[in-house]
């Protein structure tokens, strides 16, 4: 905090609103590593934030209607009765994928981003059944 505080002082007493006249204002390492300790903290913040409060809507909506949000848990009774939970999340997740055959043979690892239903660790994206119909709509939005 005697990083913020001399910051202050200086934009207080020092700083006079132009920054070609402006006095240097010098840091050390330690003061580095400071600014990037309390970048790394804001950032922690800011995602629980993000989590707990903010949520973002999807463009998915339930079996009722509602529109689905980062953030929601939501339930999808499967064809066998058996209830499922998923924690709705946008992330990055590596997926082993079939190429297509006029560019490369075989298959290769890409990075997906985007909305995911994380369900007893797994990364799971929303699936269409023969009909088309997504399996989002048959889930339901529980909190």
């Amino acid at each position: 905090m005697d990083l913020l505080k001399r910051i202050a002082n200086y934009f207080k007493t020092e700083y006079q609103g132009d920054d070609k006249t402006a006095p240097e204002f010098r840091v050390n390492i330690d003061d580095l590593r400071e600014i990037a300790n309390m970048h790394a903290e804001k950032c922690k913040v800011e995602a629980e934030l993000r989590k707990k409060h903010i949520k973002v809507n999807t463009g998915l909506f339930d079996k009722n209607g509602q529109e689905i949000k980062i953030g929601d848990r939501t339930r999808l009774t499967l064809d066998n009765g058996e209830l499922r939970e998923f924690d709705v999340c946008f992330k990055t997740v590596t997926r082993t994928v079939k190429n297509h055959p006029a560019f490369v043979d075989g298959y290769s690892k890409v990075a997906i981003t985007g909305i995911v239903f994380e369900w007893n660790d797994y990364n799971l994206f929303p699936c269409v059944d023969e009909n088309g119909i997504s399996d989002v709509s048959r889930m339901e939005i529980i909190h």
